[in-house]
């Protein structure tokens, strides 16, 4: 962030400006503009880190200005009167930490496409006159830590298509958000009071991403399975979450769903449903232990992480499952050798950290692209795996040895097996084969 100027200006100072269309002074040192300033002809007004106030007194017609950008101007307590700006498209306001209210006049900018107040500290509210903002398209209130209510006439802005709230005091949003048509873009993560979905949610059609991330909700509506173009669904780090709505199977263009760190114990049947999932998240839900019977039917998972969960079984359909590249099991030992023996034929970077039975997996998909297994305590497990990975190279056929990549990460504090060592810089490794590695040789 810049710092406002330290040039010295008499009360008297006057500039020219009748004919001056574009204004940028950063670090602004008056608290008005001149008495005599004249933006008649001015299209674009930047003052960053100035010391503005108010940017003038009395009225001023600016029927041509088109873009204020006042940012970091950390003494500017309130904005002039909005009627007299007709035209303007882009008021950014983003860290004007005395900012502490916005005329009601804001309505009148027919034409304003995006309005900024990010980290308006002071700032709690929003004019019902916010509604009338035909035209917005971008609403950013992110970090504003003291923003509690959105405006009951919110819901008409029906050109709204980003809404951003992530850290502020906000608690709920009115029912008619729901009817904001054009929105795609909703983010209330890190809004730690915020505790229920509305209920009409399931109304915003064009919805494609929605973070709700490390908020208070425990739970969302079944309208949510109406959110047909929904892409994208985090609710992570949400620790009060505990059950996921029956019909968020219907949700058939959701790719992404992270339910990590939550306190979610199971998911409906209707998760197989998720034709388009791929990605699902459950890793640090500790309460979760059933996996839906129906979750293998989503055929276009590509990665699956239950890492940290307390679940004993995946009924995993092989011939659905067949996008399935990234599988994190971490803390998940009894799960790990019965999946890899089912043959998940893409699979490409499983994690087995702290998966006890690491060293036993006889079988390795070809497609398999990197094991991580950094959290494996034992040396002997690490060392049956690292050779498991080596023997399965020595069975490749031809086809497959030309896309062969496939690579181990271990723990630094157990260092790399002793049977392993490089001798001078090159592709020439020399080992000697400890006995579990040979006992597993002459066994397959």
């Amino acid at each position: 962030m810049k710092h406002a100027s330290k040039m010295q200006l008499g009360r008297g100072f006057k500039f020219p400006s009748y004919e001056l269309r574009y204004l940028c002074w950063d670090g602004y040192p008056l608290d008005f503009l001149p008495s005599n300033f004249d933006g008649g002809k001015l299209v674009e007004l930047r003052l960053k880190c100035s010391n503005i106030k108010q940017l003038w007194q009395g009225h001023k017609y600016l029927e041509r200005l088109k873009v204020i950008d006042l940012s970091y101007s950390i003494k500017l307590i309130q904005m002039s009167e909005f009627s007299s700006m007709p035209n303007l498209e882009r008021l950014i306001l983003k860290g004007c930490i005395s900012l502490i209210d916005i005329h009601p006049s804001v309505g009148n900018m027919k034409k304003l496409t995006t309005l900024s107040l990010r980290s308006c500290d002071k700032l709690k509210n929003l004019p019902d006159s916010i509604g009338d903002l035909e035209s917005l398209e971008i609403l950013i209130l992110s970090d504003c830590s003291k923003f509690e209510k959105f405006p009951e006439k919110g819901g008409n802005m029906k050109s709204l298509k980003e809404l951003h709230l992530n850290n502020t005091a906000i608690k709920d949003l009115p029912d008619s958000i729901g009817d904001l048509e054009s929105l795609w873009f909703l983010d209330l993560f890190y809004c730690s009071k915020f505790e229920k979905f509305l209920v009409k949610g399931g109304n915003m059609k064009s919805l494609t991403k929605l973070y709700l991330i490390n908020t208070a909700i425990k739970g969302l509506p079944d309208s949510v399975g109406d959110l047909e173009s929904l892409e994208i669904l985090d609710l992570s780090d949400c620790s009060k979450f505990e059950k996921f709505p029956e019909k968020g199977g219907n949700m058939k263009s959701l790719k992404q769903l992270y339910l990590n760190n939550t306190a979610i114990k199971d998911l409906p049947d209707s998760i197989g449903d998720l034709d388009s999932l791929k990605i699902l998240d459950l890793s640090n839900c500790s309460k979760f232990e059933k996996f839906p019977e129906k979750g293998g039917h989503m055929k276009s998972l590509k990665e699956l992480c239950l890492r940290n969960t307390t679940i004993k079984d995946i009924p995993i359909n092989i011939s659905r499952l067949k996008f399935l590249e990234g599988l994190i099991l971490g803390g998940c030992s009894d799960l790990w050798e019965g999946l890899i023996n089912n043959q998940l034929c893409n699979l490409q970077k499983p994690n087995i950290s702290q998966c006890k039975m690491a060293g036993q997996i006889l079988v390795l998909p070809s497609s398999l692209e990197e094991i991580d297994a950094h959290h494996c305590t034992s040396k002997e497990d690490l060392s049956g795996l690292l050779w498991l990975c080596h023997l399965n190279w020595l069975k490749s056929t031809t086809e497959e040895l030309k896309c062969w990549k496939l690579r181990a990460v271990i723990p630094e504090s157990s260092g790399i097996p002793e049977w392993i060592r490089y001798q001078n810089m090159g592709t020439e490794v020399i080992t000697e084969l400890p006995r579990i590695c040979c006992s597993m040789c002459l066994s397959t």
